[in-house]
């Protein structure tokens, strides 16, 4: 239009329909007017209020980061729109290949700009993948958060959830992971556990033989078995992601031999010795034993130089001989509450050490109940005075007890941090014990696993078919049903991918983190977009009509930020 205005063809129409303007007719109108006008915008000079916004982490997650929405199932099936969108905005933009390297990859763009001119690319797609997680994690209950999570990974790992049944139940995996679609091969069975720190893993052992039975999955079970991926929420909702993996090979390192009856008939009858051969087990430099045993030392070094005062304790208790994991605990011995001990342990609790020790304690987060682990100053000065001896031994046990209040409370707290966000972690200390300890899987039936060993060392469809079909006939004859690993397990011999913090605030405190280049480019052009959108929905949902000229000055406002961005990239 030239020189039109709405006044203008609103009084054309006027005087044209016999001055009987409906008001549909008038929304044709400005409709009309709208899209002739942004037709033929012309850049405009930015507003000065949006040059004095101040960039803001909420802002910009509610607008830039407004489409990176919880998956639904459809993320988890090849070919779907949703799929494509995920593996092209997010998966894609995400470095590396593996789980590991995908969460490494995150967390480098959580930590801060490493590089001069980061790829808003990656910034955008790590942030909407935290996003992504957090919305599952918050908005849903366990039981779909966990489904949703699948999908999650799924769509990350080039992989597909399963949904159809095997046999009439549904299988033992819950994804196929990195399915290669030239080849056709697959790819690796994963079942997926989102859990708390306290959850028990449980699962069949009816369908976990069932899968080494299936022929496709027998030919290949000692190099792919079945891979657990475990999620464990913690404080703070840091996500700690653990894997196992299932095989033959290391099945009773998993699976507690109770379960079975090597006795029974039917499972004597189903096995025989065989040929054996050397099977191999390739360890990640994440979960290298050397590297285990130097975060287990600083571990150490942290409770005796740092802990073990405020809990009356001398450098020389910490003891690592023990027989299991489950045990760690025993590594910190119980403060004395006997006889000179206890006078000791009061002594060391009242040093300047141990008050200094107390008062770094005391500023964790954690800590939260402060009522048996204080000393009082009329207690200090009980212990500290010599004229009543009987006081004084008396204050030295109320004051040992303590201690070993303060002792209990640093073990629970410590148990569930995670050993990718702090070197204090009990994870440490536990996946070295399990080094020291090894866990042989050897079962009381020697004869029993020398002819279940053999077969799983010929290592062909037929063999492991065997093996698992003597193991249920085992598991029949005891009648059990279900397995179960408990937590610190899987923590201290698991292969720990890393840790995701996905906090919201969080989120927001990384997408600060970037903000100058963000505010630079990006921010302007999806808040612009936000508003351009409110502006047309209320123009057509809520009949506005005032929403008209404000879209089309909210559309001058985006060819000014795109020309912008336009000639960045013209510049580089």
């Amino acid at each position: 239009m030239e020189d039109g205005t709405i006044e203008k063809m609103i009084a054309e129409s006027y005087e044209a329909e016999g001055k009987n303007v409906t008001r549909g007719r008038l929304f044709q109108l400005v409709e009309q007017y709208a899209s002739d006008f942004l037709g033929n915008l012309e850049p405009a000079p930015v507003l000065q209020e949006r040059d004095t916004k101040k960039f803001s982490a909420a802002r910009f997650y509610n607008t830039a980061l407004k489409s990176f929405k919880a998956p639904t199932e459809q993320a988890g099936k090849l070919g779907t729109g949703e799929r494509q969108r995920f593996q092209k905005y997010i998966a894609g933009n995400i470095r590396g290949v593996t789980l590991g390297e995908k969460v490494s990859s995150i967390n480098e763009v959580v930590a801060g700009p490493a590089m001069e001119d980061p790829k808003i690319s990656e910034i955008l797609a790590s942030l909407g993948a935290l996003k992504m997680l957090q919305e599952t994690l918050d908005d849903f209950n366990e039981a779909t958060a966990g489904f949703l999570f699948e999908a999650f990974l799924s769509g990350m790992l080039q992989g597909e959830q399963v949904t159809e049944r095997v046999g009439g139940t549904l299988p033992i995996e819950d994804c196929m992971f990195f399915i290669d679609p030239k080849t056709g091969d697959p790819g690796q069975p994963v079942s997926l556990k989102l859990l708390s720190t306290t959850t028990i893993i449980e699962g069949s052992i009816v369908n976990l033989l069932g899968f080494f039975r299936r022929p496709e999955i027998a030919a290949v079970a000692n190099e792919k078995g079945i891979e657990y991926i475990v999620a464990v929420k913690k404080k703070n909702s840091i996500l700690d992601l653990y894997s196992f993996t299932i095989t033959p090979g290391n099945f009773f390192m998993w699976l507690h031999e109770k379960h079975f009856n090597f006795q029974a008939p039917e499972f004597l009858k189903a096995v025989s010795p065989d040929t054996s051969a050397p099977s191999n087990l390739n360890e990640s430099e994440l979960n290298d034993p050397e590297v285990i045993k130097q975060n287990a030392q600083r571990w150490m070094n942290i409770v005796k130089t740092h802990r073990y005062p405020m809990m009356g304790l001398t450098p020389e208790q910490l003891k690592i001989d023990l027989k299991s994991e489950s045990d760690w605990k025993r590594i910190i011995p119980l403060p004395s509450t006997s006889g000179k001990g206890r006078e000791q342990v009061a002594s060391i609790v009242l040093s300047d050490k141990g008050k200094e020790a107390y008062r770094r304690f005391t500023l964790f987060k954690d800590v939260e109940n402060f009522e048996n682990i204080d000393i009082s100053d009329e207690l200090e000065a009980q212990f500290l005075q010599q004229e009543n001896p009987e006081a004084r031994n008396s204050a030295a046990g109320a004051i040992a007890q303590i201690a070993r209040n303060r002792r209990a409370v640093y073990l629970n707290i410590i148990s569930k941090w995670s050993i990718g966000t702090t070197t204090e972690s009990a994870g440490h200390v536990t996946r070295y014990l399990a080094i020291l300890n090894p866990k042989t899987g050897q079962m009381k039936a020697a004869d029993a696993q020398q002819k279940l060993q053999a077969l799983v060392e010929v290592g062909d469809a037929d063999s492991i078919i065997r093996w698992a079909t003597a193991l249920e006939y085992a598991r029949a004859a005891k009648g059990d049903t279900q397995f179960d690993i408990k937590p610190v397990t899987v923590r201290a011999r698991g292969t720990f991918y890393g840790a995701i913090n996905v906090d919201k605030k969080k989120i927001y405190k990384t997408t600060q983190k970037y903000s100058e280049i963000l505010e630079q480019l990006c921010a302007p052009i999806y808040e612009e977009l936000e508003s351009l959108s409110q502006y047309i929905n209320g123009f057509y949902m809520q009949n506005r009509v005032g929403d008209a000229f404000k879209a089309s000055e909210s559309a001058k406002q985006m060819v000014t930020h795109t020309d912008k961005l336009s000639s960045n990239i013209e510049d580089k």
